[in-house]
């Protein structure tokens, strides 16, 4: 799963794209979770996945207000904030995936 994740392509920060959607989606899964702390900016209260999805987000966007949408904006590069717009982004990695698999099979 690792090396999926650091497929590209890669946003500005150095993140790849699929990073930055998994952290994303798993902040907005646990954000209700996390928000008393964050709010304190007191990270050493967050543990495990918790502080490696903010460390994981905050090079790309400051995670205080409207973080996923944010996220989404900086991902779609000025474009409207359509998920949809997403898809060919997505569409890209998953070749980048299949490419590395396939250059793995035949070496």
């Amino acid at each position: 799963m690792a090396e999926a994740l650091d497929a590209p392509p890669m946003t500005d920060s150095g993140s790849s794209l699929a990073t930055a959607i998994n952290a994303g989606a798993n902040y907005w899964k646990h954000v209700e979770e996390w928000i008393e702390t964050i709010n304190k900016s007191d990270y050493a209260n967050l543990k495990g996945r918790a502080l490696k999805t903010l460390e994981q987000i905050e090079p790309i966007t400051p995670w205080e207000e409207y973080t996923c949408s944010n996220l989404l904006a900086i991902l779609l590069e000025g474009h409207t904030l359509e998920l949809s717009l997403l898809l060919p982004k997505i569409e890209e990695w998953r070749d980048n995936v299949f490419a590395r698999r396939t250059l793995l099979r035949n070496s």
